[in-house]
């Protein structure tokens, strides 16, 4: 926007007249805001999407802390897949930080940091995405801005990066509920990072936040009631009856 302002008040002002070296002035400030538009044509427009599915719905007794560190996530499940496709498990890996090193990537986070606030950092060559699971690490993750959700879990914040070379798609799966309560739609088990086919063969460093809350258990697949399985049971009996019927 500055730069568009600063050209078309170059031109106003150049058509207004004027001695000389106003004239030459402004010329200057029309070819310095020239350049910065030259210079900034080629910064990529990245974009980051944001996906949910409720899909696969998880549970957990309760959310004890809203000021999770890298510490307070030990246990998480991390995939990546890319170069080399490996699962790593979430923990203490030195300098003040937790997280996975593996072939060629990382993800850590600040071992007394809080993922309302502080950034992941993801390192990685030739990555095509990275599946965080949260679960077994007692963890979930909170997208809402808003403090109206889940109870106890407050704010919340998805992923956000600065980071943006190439196209991110991310996608959060597992909405997860407080035991005997309905899914509110704000923390899931599940968090997707994809990067477009532009980072193929690239070397990745992405700064992001991602907030998280911490649960009293682990989290973990929703059990039907015993009657929803018993009427589920009963409705494939009577879909089954119904075409032998039909074809006898």
């Amino acid at each position: 926007m500055n730069i568009i302002l600063c050209l078309s008040g170059g031109q106003e002002m150049l058509s207004l007249g004027g001695n000389h070296g106003e004239m030459m002035m402004m010329k200057k400030m029309q070819f310095v805001c020239v350049m910065l538009v030259i210079a900034t044509a080629g910064i990529s427009q990245a974009s980051v999407t944001i996906n949910t599915l409720g899909t696969s719905p998880q549970e957990t007794s309760a959310i004890t802390a809203i000021a999770t560190g890298g510490d307070d996530m030990a246990g998480m499940k991390v995939t990546f897949t890319g170069a080399v496709n490996e699962t790593l498990t979430w923990g203490d890996i030195g300098s003040g930080n937790y997280g996975v090193v593996g072939t060629n990537w990382s993800l850590r986070f600040p071992t007394a940091g809080d993922t309302l606030s502080d950034q992941w950092t993801l390192s990685a060559t030739d990555m095509t995405s990275v599946l965080i699971d949260a679960g077994p690490g007692q963890t979930v993750f909170d997208i809402w801005t808003s403090p109206d959700g889940t109870a106890n879990s407050f704010a919340g914040l998805p992923f956000e990066t600065g980071s943006e070379t190439f196209n991110y798609t991310v996608t959060y799966s597992g909405p997860v509920n407080l035991t005997s309560s309905a899914a509110v739609g704000d923390l899931y088990r599940y968090m997707l990072i994809e990067v477009d086919g532009a980072a193929a063969d690239a070397d990745l460093e992405i700064f992001f936040k991602a907030d998280t809350d911490t649960a009293s258990t682990a989290v973990t697949p929703v059990v039907p009631a015993p009657g929803a399985l018993l009427l589920g049971s009963l409705g494939s009996g009577l879909v089954g009856f119904l075409r032998r019927r039909r074809w006898a």
